[in-house]
């Protein structure tokens, strides 16, 4: 049987072998769906369109007419039939140009390299000189630099075989300072100049970002980010846990982080700054604990069970050699040590690049990406929690959500009679919704009418202004509103934001909020006791404040007491390769922030409930206190599956 795929303008034909999955079956041709829930059927990430045929879904014949195509999960669904044709839209497509975050703000620090390059000429042999040559070139460096001992390792002896067999009169060491030691850790022949190139990352659960830095000047040469490769298996950190049960699972996991997502990031700031990777010295990473293990090669699975334990906090001793990075075969790779299995390295960085432990007491940090992280310092005390809301807000598990990739509805102004004005990354035809535009979207509908405490919308209302759709999803009609209308013209897709889209929201906002009382919660404060609230991360970067306060996702504070700082993580990172005294520092401070697990706490369910309803608003759509608002008993909200499985 033959299964014919139109996708982005083209035909393709499918051989389609008996039992196997479409999404099976598109993975094996290369062409890799949104599969944000690994496959499980969850998510609807995958979802394609049936045009002709027979079809077979979650065990139910199904066959669609010319009058009336079918939008099922891929998968879920077999071809039954000959000549099948389906479509898949653009937002199913896994995204191969992410906007990963790589500005930052940090304060002031001082430039300490912990690297000498040093150039040198080796003196002659002599029958009265018994040295060996590396002996000699030893000497040269203590006489250039006043070291007293320099450790040599031997592919470093083998690289001045070959530079001396070529004749070369000088030589270019690179020096590295471990701990008290001194070792080389690069030799070329000739006068190779004196900039020492390091790389810092920041390898999260859906981007890598990186940034080549000059260790000398401290100067950031190039910047660049990638997805993580892993994104074809699975979208968030539960499911990827899952997905790695095996070591065959595992070595997978570990080759699509660091040789398909890292190393591309490697050869694109090489490649910019006309260097080799190989001279690329020293990497310092942060990374949450599940994305480090994987990145190791480690097991991940006790990290997603009960007692979240993690194999091991910080990584240590670690060279490029060993992890299969590009680069100097004996670079140092610096991993920042995790906090705790939800906890991880990138919130250490983070802390770290905040100045956290300087700040007054009330400040709380909140990094949102694929899971939400805060950390609130007061007295002499760090407390910190994670709660898993942040894949909702990269459009996980709605509709027609979408990562912020070319083409995503980033924001979403509603004017009179239901006028929606959007605007798209790289200003590009709209292809789905990112998490910042349904923030939008909600609190703008709030604000008009359109959308009531509860996440309902006025379907009379959207009936008036023509902007009502209806949506079968599992059996059941749910409404919807039409953001972007079909035009077969342009090949455009109709993109909708559903009730079942807002309560996913709604869900994730309220994890967030009420981990952010429970948190205040054990020193009695009340949000609005926060002197300062500081946003770290990408998509606290490009959220409107106001909206996200009107809709109930942070309180409702003093906008001056807002302060957002963009990747902290990969500051840390940074910060890491230019002062020699960051390691060190976020060595010390890992251990430092008490874990609060939410599930444990009592009330913290009670405040999840009483947060899934949007706060009630003054005249001007604004939220009227920063507290939980009160219930509608009325309105059922199933807690989500993370609380009601603990």
């Amino acid at each position: 049987m033959t299964i014919f795929v139109k996708v982005r303008q083209r035909h393709i034909e499918l051989a389609n072998p008996e039992g196997k999955f479409i999404a099976d079956l598109l993975a094996v041709s290369g062409i890799a769906l949104n599969q944000h829930c690994g496959g499980m059927g969850r998510c609807g990430g995958c979802t394609i369109v049936l045009e002709q045929g027979e079809f077979v879904v979650a065990g139910k014949r199904l066959m669609p007419t010319e009058n009336r195509y079918r939008s099922v999960r891929a998968c879920k669904t077999l071809a039954s039939s000959e000549n099948c044709v389906i479509r898949i839209p653009a937002r199913s497509l896994l995204e191969r140009n992410l906007s990963g975050e790589v500005d930052f703000e940090i304060g002031s620090f001082q430039v300490d390299s912990r690297f000498k390059k040093v150039v040198i000429t080796v003196p002659p042999p002599r029958l009265s000189d018994h040295r060996s040559d590396q002996e000699r070139m030893v000497g040269a460096l203590r006489h250039v630099t006043g070291l007293p001992a320099i450790g040599v390792p031997f592919n470093i002896t083998q690289d001045l075989s070959r530079a001396l067999h070529s004749g070369a009169k000088k030589l270019t060491a690179t020096l590295f300072k471990d701990g008290t030691q001194w070792r080389m850790v690069a030799l070329q022949g000739g006068d190779c100049g004196e900039t020492v190139y390091g790389l810092a990352l920041d390898v999260g659960t859906t981007t890598v970002a990186g940034i080549l830095v000059d260790l000398a000047s401290g100067t950031i040469l190039r910047r660049a980010t990638r997805p993580n490769q892993q994104l074809v298996i699975a979208d968030d950190v539960a499911s990827r846990i899952s997905a790695a049960k095996s070591d065959h699972d595992v070595e997978r996991m570990r080759k699509l982080v660091v040789e398909d997502s890292i190393n591309a990031i490697i050869e694109i700031l090489s490649h910019e700054q006309g260097i080799q990777p190989e001279e690329v010295c020293h990497f310092s990473v942060a990374g949450n604990t599940v994305m480090t293990h994987l990145m190791l090669g480690l097991h991940v699975t006790s990290i997603g069970r009960l007692p979240f334990n993690m194999l091991l906090r910080h990584p240590s001793a670690l060279t490029v050699g060993q992890l299969g990075i590009r680069g100097n075969h004996q670079a140092p790779v610096t991993i920042i040590p995790a906090i705790a299995g939800y906890v991880g390295g990138d919130i250490t960085a983070d802390i770290y690049a905040a100045a956290l432990l300087g700040k007054p007491d009330g400040t709380l940090m909140i990094d949102v990406g694929t899971n939400c992280e805060m950390v609130l310092k007061q007295g002499s005390e760090l407390l910190c929690c994670a709660t898993p809301a942040g894949p909702a807000f990269e459009g996980a598990g709605l509709l027609h959500g979408c990562r912020a990739s070319e083409g995503a509805i980033a924001h979403i102004v509603i004017g009179e009679g239901l006028d929606i004005q959007i605007t798209c990354v790289g200003d590009r035809a709209p292809t789905g919704i990112c998490g910042s535009a349904i923030i939008d979207f909600i609190a703008a509908g709030r604000r008009c009418g359109l959308i009531n405490r509860a996440g309902r919308m006025d379907v009379a209302l959207l009936k008036r202004w023509r902007r009502y759709s209806r949506v079968d999803q599992a059996g059941d009609g749910i409404h919807a509103c039409v953001i972007v209308p079909a035009d077969s013209r342009h090949e455009q897709s109709e993109i909708l934001i559903t009730e079942a889209d807002i309560a996913e929201i709604l869900q994730a906002k309220a994890a967030i909020f009420a981990g952010i009382k429970t948190l205040l919660a054990q020193h009695r404060l009340h949000p609005d006791d926060l002197v300062q609230l500081i946003l770290a991360g990408g998509f606290a970067r490009h959220i409107d404040i106001d909206n996200a306060i009107c809709i109930g996702l942070l309180p409702d504070l003093p906008r001056d007491r807002f302060k957002v700082i963009g990747n902290a993580a990969l500051a840390g990172a940074y910060l890491v390769l230019v002062d020699g005294r960051a390691e060190e520092a976020m060595h010390a401070l890992h251990t430092r922030p008490q874990v609060i697990e939410l599930n444990l706490v009592p009330g913290f369910e009670s405040d999840f409930v009483d947060s899934l309803f949007l706060p009630a608003t003054d005249g001007h759509g604004s939220a009227e206190a920063s507290g939980s608002p009160a219930v509608d008993r009325n309105v059922a909200c199933a807690p989500p599956w993370w609380l009601s499985s603990g």
